[in-house]
């Protein structure tokens, strides 16, 4: 299932290059390239680690035996506090440290495509993993330091118990924002570490940057900025099972970064999407913040890893994404790839996060060698710079046209068709994107879509938006729960580039093409009661002839589901004739038997439409 590419190239068609150095704010240097198969690219200078001007404040609980033990303020990773008059001393610029690589945009360009050689991940072999016996924090100490750093700072730290694990251990995140009791109009962004257990460092890099986060606050500017413009939640072990005992997967064995929705295998035997308690704390977490960036915490490798996963496929994101990771690619010499091109992977975390939500989420792997301090000296910097950029882009609100009240809506942009969603209490939302100019649509359930063009995206900062809706629209598919794929993506030259949120809103023509029997599950964004005659119309955009899909309905997000029917082409759906009374979710089941890859073998569902005129 998961199997290593050996000799893979990483291959960004020349389409993007264009676009690239075309982007004025893009550096001309576009993908970091390794100086050879098996070699490292050249590591830049280590940033200094400066006396740290904190200590631990006392506590009446007993200080855990971790490496946290001796101070809950580890060494400085960004330089000396600052002084009366003076600015804070800084590590050095990223855009002043030596290239690791030696191929330019340009040279790839010239050659009509940009290539970077990746070494294919080594395999767990059943072999006693090196990482257990180095010191770490243990799953007590970063528990009694979030509940430090919350308490000592309840103004701006917040802890959370998002859920709990299978032995039954809670899942703890730290959320900080210079308001933490009020729900500001702000970006919201997410940093994960431990989704396996065994990588230590990853967790540890989340720790310490909840930790400068909250103690730099008011001494640092960087961390200022974060603070003041971001509602940052950090969650440092989303297994902390797995990190007790030091394993990758949880306590039932389960690969959590396997274990979500978004194109998940329909040949994979064994457990279903969202089976564990820590994928879905994950999930109901982020289905209540719409979060703008996202960074995933791993080991043992030195990649910047952008969507996607489980295709070849360019995200439509890609020149964001570049050019969120290029100071980070700068500053560390850690290659960019698109997932793919390392190795597949299905079901996964951060193609869940983009796919569903939006979320323009990375996985940043570190090697996996025991330096605590050179690794975070490294990467919490890179964090901070990251996490600030949340306030770039695009922002505004959406307010029903007749009471004012804030909508639960998602936008489209035009030139990024991926969903962005609002904040459901005060209608806000936020993206990030290049500056340019845009166009977008924003739709609620129950509301006349509303498009505005034109909307200039600035140099520095974002662009806010007001947006009011008239009521009296339709209401359509509002959110991608999941897919499912008949099997892997093998070929770099996979010719489906639909994308399962084509499927939302009214039909406009641009439509997800399934896979002969693939499936997608889509939230209608509310729930509708069977009413008289036909409830349901099932748009499919026709190309090479009407496909056949079965449909299926249930009140609850994890079902049960219950037939509904089946449509060839478009065509409408009778709750009452299935025995249903209630819905808000559907699956539907492509039952064609094309060729997989060809997307005019298969159903193309372009809307899934609730039929309003039905008493």
């Amino acid at each position: 299932m998961l199997r290593p590419r050996p000799g893979r190239l990483v291959v960004v068609l020349s389409w993007l290059c264009f676009t690239l150095a075309a982007a004025s704010a893009i550096h001309p240097v576009a993908m970091a390239i390794p100086k050879g198969e098996g070699t490292a690219p050249a590591f830049p200078p280590r940033f200094g680690s400066l006396a740290c001007p904190f200590v631990a404040e006392a506590t009446e609980a007993a200080v855990p035996d971790s490496p946290l033990a001796d101070t809950l303020f580890p060494p400085a990773v960004m330089g000396a506090p600052k002084e009366e008059g003076n600015a804070p001393a800084r590590s050095p610029s990223a855009e002043a440290l030596p290239l690791p690589f030696p191929v330019t945009a340009e040279e790839g360009v010239s050659r009509g495509r940009l290539l970077a050689q990746v070494t294919p991940r080594q395999q767990d072999v059943g072999q006693p993993d090196p990482r257990c016996s180095w010191p770490a924090t243990s799953y007590e100490a970063m528990r009694w330091t979030l509940e430090t750093l919350a308490r000592h700072a309840p103004e701006i730290a917040r802890l959370e118990i998002l859920g709990t694990s299978v032995q039954g251990r809670p899942i703890l995140g730290l959320r900080i924002s210079d308001h933490i009791d009020r729900n500001e109009m702000e970006p919201e962004a997410r940093v994960v570490g431990a989704i396996h257990g065994n990588e230590r460092i990853s967790y540890e890099v989340a720790i310490f940057l909840a930790i400068r986060l909250v103690k730099g606050y008011t001494l640092y500017p960087e961390v200022n900025q974060v603070v003041d413009g971001v509602e940052t939640l950090i969650i440092p072990m989303l297994n902390p099972d797995g990190v007790a005992a030091c394993t990758r997967e949880n306590a039932l064995g389960v690969d959590l970064n396997r274990n979500f929705s978004f194109m998940q295998l329909s040949t994979l035997s064994g457990n279903p999407s969202f089976s564990e308690p820590e994928s879905r704390a994950l999930r109901d977490d982020a289905l209540d913040h719409p979060y703008v960036l996202g960074l995933s915490y791993h080991a043992t490798a030195n990649y910047l890893n952008l969507v996607w996963n489980y295709t070849p496929v360019p995200p439509r994101h890609l020149p964001e994404l570049f050019q969120l990771m290029r100071q980070y690619s700068l500053a560390t010499g850690y290659v960019i790839t698109l997932g793919w091109h390392w190795y597949a992977v299905y079901g996964e975390m951060t193609d869940w996060s983009y796919g569903t939500r939006g979320m323009l989420d990375t996985i940043v792997e570190i090697p996996g060698d025991p330096d605590q301090g050179q690794h975070t000296s490294i990467h919490v910097p890179r964090a901070l710079t990251l996490l600030s950029r949340a306030t770039e882009g695009l922002a505004g609100r959406v307010r029903a046209a007749d009471t004012g009240a804030p909508l639960s809506a998602w936008i489209s942009v035009e030139q990024r068709p991926m969903p962005i969603y609002t904040e459901p209490e005060n209608g806000d939302f936020h993206t990030f994107l290049l500056p340019g100019s845009y166009s977008l649509i924003a739709h609620a359930p129950g509301y006349q879509p509303l498009r505005i063009d034109g909307i200039q995206v600035p140099e520095d900062g974002s662009s806010w938006t007001e947006l009011e809706l008239e009521p009296g629209g339709p209401t359509c598919g509002f959110a991608v729960l999941g897919t499912l794929l008949p099997g892997e993506i093998d070929t770099g030259w996979y010719q489906n580039r639909s994308q399962p949120a084509d499927a939302l809103g009214p039909p406009d023509g641009e439509a997800y093409a399934l896979e002969p029997t693939g499936e997608i599950a889509l939230d209608l964004g509310t729930t509708i009661s069977d009413r008289e005659g036909p409830d349901l119309r099932i748009h499919e955009a026709t190309v090479g002839g009407a496909h056949a899909c079965l449909v299926l309905g249930a009140a609850d997000r994890d079902g049960p589901f219950f037939q509904l029917g089946k449509v060839q082409g478009t065509a409408e759906i009778d709750l009452a004739e299935a025995g249903v009374s209630q819905i808000r979710y559907l699956r539907l089941v492509d039952l064609s038997t094309g060729s997989f890859g060809d997307p005019p073998a298969s159903f193309g569902l372009d809307a899934v439409e609730v039929l309003e005129d039905r008493d």
